[in-house]
């Protein structure tokens, strides 16, 4: 369908947009912020806590708008400063610098730039949504025919009128140079339109005291600068409930009516048989997505809020959901080197939830039943009973360095509580012998003791020149514990009241993110990005480590990711944080 599109009308709405949207992340001067921002930072003194997002555009958007997403064109803001010191950071590269000097759309076709013909009347925010998500998708598979507008709308808050109108004055002029028709222009109240045929429909440009609009036709338009706050997107409890939970302060937001979005492609009769699984999912329960993007003192973050529709969400979710803050205490049962993690806890709700949602989806519950059974019968173990239940506490997932081994230079395992040591290890005995009997005796564990800990191991020999590989199981301390790569030794040390990683050389960086995530999770997500690249730059051949340590001594200061999130019973909040301490 978007062949139909002539290149030109092509070309006047990705000038126009993209060229609005380059502010977000250009390299523009400064300009004072005006009264109505409504992305100003919070206090350098305060951590940046999700405290609810206001944006002004979204009062002139309609209720019935499920795709909505807005960037942050105040470039006297703190936000748009710190992204420009990541931007300038990067940059050390040449690609990179390439890259974030050929942004600017205008100045590539050679239409003017950015800096001299937006950023004079752009104001603090630009918005864009779709305003009719059914007709979307309808142009998108040919369902219906060609729509007299097409319901997607973009506006900006203006700060000069008289600059805006002669930039729009501008391209129009150089589009009818390029062989378009002539703008057809108009005055709707308070406002003027400019209309431009672009091949089955027309793009329309609104220009109003304070907002700029472009859209697929002029009811749009029309529609958008006659819009109420009353009545707009900004009322809908969807949005609302999305917006209240994220950070005040941010460079780029994102929101989604993730059940409007689902009903559509459901109930379009082009998609019925590829959607038709989406029926039979647990994905009816989510209500509304939002995510922003933003840049902190140290780092950059990214929120994400997903709610739910507490009569729909199915049961084994409601169950994961009342589960209360994780205690983190296996962070110090964690091996001292580990270079990344991952804890959480009840693994038996989360398997409950995906074997339910595996039984609603394709095959069904039969080939899922049959699956887990035939398992169980060659195995001779109960997946959840003997396996899952393993990790019914809080447990961690892990890895290593391990330069014994030349090949693949990473251990890596999972610890869990094991609250009753007695049936804890009574589950690993069996899993052992099961293990044995599956291999028809071209394996055995030997009995190894690290300490006063005895644990069972199978080791694979290697050459020597890359090491050997070894799988270990045993119970440390309070913790049962399953390793991959290398000797436990170290992990059966952390387990055991040794040394462990938040006392380690990595505790420092994560440290300083889990001070700026929320205290109160449900488990992180941890990789330590220096010594990640320390790891990988072992891996890489002789002849390129010159060529790898130009672009990793250029990015000493991307230090780690982290995430976590926190629940309750109608929603989730995700927290994913980039520690790179260049944004002040």
């Amino acid at each position: 369908m978007l062949n139909r599109f002539s290149r030109w009308g092509m070309l006047l709405v990705a000038t126009l947009m993209l060229g609005l949207l380059l502010a977000a992340c250009g390299d523009s001067t400064a300009t004072p912020a005006t009264s109505g921002d409504t992305n100003q930072s919070q206090p350098k003194d305060k951590p940046q806590a999700p405290t609810g997002y206001t944006s002004a555009m979204a009062g002139s958007f309609p209720a019935s708008t499920s795709v909505y997403i807005t960037l942050n064109t105040n470039t006297s803001s703190d936000q748009i400063k710190g992204w420009q010191n990541i931007v300038k950071y990067i940059s050390q590269i040449p690609e990179a610098k390439t890259v974030f000097q050929n942004a600017d759309v205008l100045a590539l076709s050679k239409l003017g730039t950015y800096d001299s013909d937006i950023q004079p009347w752009l104001g603090n925010e630009v918005a864009i949504g779709v305003t009719d998500v059914n007709a979307v998708v309808n142009l998108a598979t040919g369902g219906g025919a060609a729509p007299g507008e097409i319901p997607v709308l973009l506006g900006a808050s203006v700060k000069d009128q008289a600059k805006a109108e002669a930039f729009i004055t501008k391209i129009t002029g150089q589009l009818k140079q390029a062989g378009l028709p002539d703008a057809k222009m108009e005055t709707y109240k308070e406002a003027k339109l400019w209309t431009i045929n672009v091949s089955f429909f027309n793009a329309v440009v609104g220009l109003s005291k304070d907002k700029l609009f472009i859209g697929g036709g002029p009811n749009l338009v029309k529609a958008a600068l006659d819009q109420t706050a009353l009545t707009s997107l900004s009322t809908k409890d969807t949005y609302k409930g999305v917006t209240a939970k994220l950070q005040t302060s941010n460079l780029a937001f994102v929101y989604a009516d993730y059940q409007a979005i689902v009903k559509t492609l459901i109930d379009n009769p082009q998609l019925k048989t590829t959607m038709s699984s989406l029926k039979s999912t647990n994905l009816d329960y989510t209500g509304g997505v939002g995510v922003t993007f933003g840049t902190v003192d140290e780092g950059f973050r990214i929120d994400a809020v997903q709610t739910y529709v507490p009569e729909k969400t199915p049961p084994a979710v409601a169950e994961m959901l009342k589960k209360g803050v994780n205690p983190n205490k296996i962070l110090s049962a964690l091996p001292e080197s580990a270079f990344f993690f991952a804890n959480s806890r009840d693994a038996v709700s989360a398997y409950d939830n995906l074997i339910n949602t595996l039984k609603s989806a394709g095959s069904g519950a039969a080939q899922v039943d049959k699956s887990i059974k035939d398992f169980e019968t060659q195995s001779k173990l109960s997946l959840k009973g003997d396996i899952v239940s393993l990790f019914e506490g809080e447990f961690a997932a892990f890895a290593m360095a391990n330069p014994a081994n030349k090949t693949i230079p990473v251990s890596g395992g999972i610890i869990a509580d094991a609250s009753d040591k007695a049936a804890t290890q009574a589950k690993l005995d069996k899993i052992v012998a099961a293990a044995e009997t599956a291999g028809g005796g071209a394996f055995k564990f030997e009995d190894k003791t690290s300490g006063s800990t005895k644990y069972k191991a199978y080791t694979v020999k290697g050459e020597a020149s890359t090491g050997d590989i070894s799988i270990n199981l045993g119970i440390a301390g309070n913790y049962v514990f399953l390793t991959l790569g290398g000797d436990p030794t170290e992990v059966i040390a952390s387990a055991t009241g040794g040394k462990n990683f938040t006392k380690g050389a990595n505790s420092d960086t994560f440290n300083k993110v889990k001070a700026a995530l929320p205290d109160k999770n449900q488990g992180y997500a941890y990789i330590d990005l220096q010594a990640s690249i320390k790891l990988a730059q072992t891996l890489v051949p002789a002849e390129m480590q010159s060529q790898v340590k130009n672009y990793t001594d250029k990015l000493t200061k991307l230090m780690a990711i982290a995430a976590t999130g926190t629940q309750s019973a109608t929603e989730t909040i995700s927290t994913i944080l980039i520690y790179f301490p260049v944004t002040k």
